[in-house]
């Protein structure tokens, strides 16, 4: 049985066109939950064994403005029940 990661994702920014972006790169790559809100979108989705840094990687080199753009993860492995941000 391999071990899963549970990734919690927050992105805002006021460039609707990266929020769109964003919010289609969460649903389309993984199986979540994505909740889109005015200014910013979560989500929570599991990855193999660790989190996926290269994807989200990606996704923010690609934005318009990611230079005004807040991110923040959370991966929580449940292998050991430790939390890494």
């Amino acid at each position: 049985m391999a071990n899963y990661a549970t990734n919690i994702f927050y992105a805002r920014t006021e460039n609707k066109a990266d929020l769109d972006k964003i919010e289609a790169f969460l649903d389309d790559t993984f199986d979540g939950f994505v909740n889109r809100h005015s200014d910013s979108v979560d989500a929570e989705f599991t990855s193999r064994w660790v989190y996926p840094e290269e994807e989200i990687d990606r996704l923010i080199a690609s934005l318009e403005a990611k230079d005004k753009t807040y991110n923040k993860s959370l991966e929580k492995t449940n292998k050991k029940g430790q939390m890494s941000s």
